[in-house]
C-alpha cells in the first residue's frame, strides 16, 4: 500500500517540480517510513525513482516535454490526453512488479 501511495505522490509532485527535487524531498521520508515499519527500503526507493521519472502529464514535468511543446505544436491537453493514461498504466505496473522484483 505504501509503495503505491509513494509512487503516486512522487508522480504527482514531479509534474510541477523537477524530478530530482521530488526525489530528494521524498527519499528521507520513505527511508524513515521503512525503518519504522521494519521493511526493506529498496522497493520504496525504486518506487520513488520510477514515479519521479514518469512525468508525462504536463509540459512542465520534464524539460524535454517543454522543449518539444513548441516545435511539435503540442497543447497542454495533448500532454494530459496521453500522459494521464500512460501514468496510470505505469503506476499499476510498478505497484504490481516492484514488490515481486524487490520483496518487502
Amino acid at each position: 500500500f505504501f509503495l503505491s501511495v509513494f509512487y503516486l505522490m512522487t508522480n504527482l509532485l514531479t509534474q510541477i517540480l523537477s524530478n530530482n527535487a521530488v526525489s530528494v524531498l521524498l527519499m528521507p521520508i520513505g527511508l524513515r517510513l521503512t525503518v519504522t515499519l521494519g521493511i526493506s527500503p529498496t522497493p520504496l526507493l525504486i518506487a520513488i525513482a520510477f514515479g519521479a521519472s514518469a512525468s508525462f502529464k504536463t509540459p512542465m514535468g520534464y524539460q524535454n516535454n517543454a522543449k518539444l511543446r513548441g516545435p511539435g505544436g503540442y497543447t497542454f491537453t495533448d500532454y494530459l490526453r496521453i500522459g494521464v493514461p500512460l501514468s496510470i498504466i505505469l503506476w499499476l505496473v510498478a505497484t504490481l512488479m516492484i514488490p515481486i522484483i524487490y520483496p518487502l
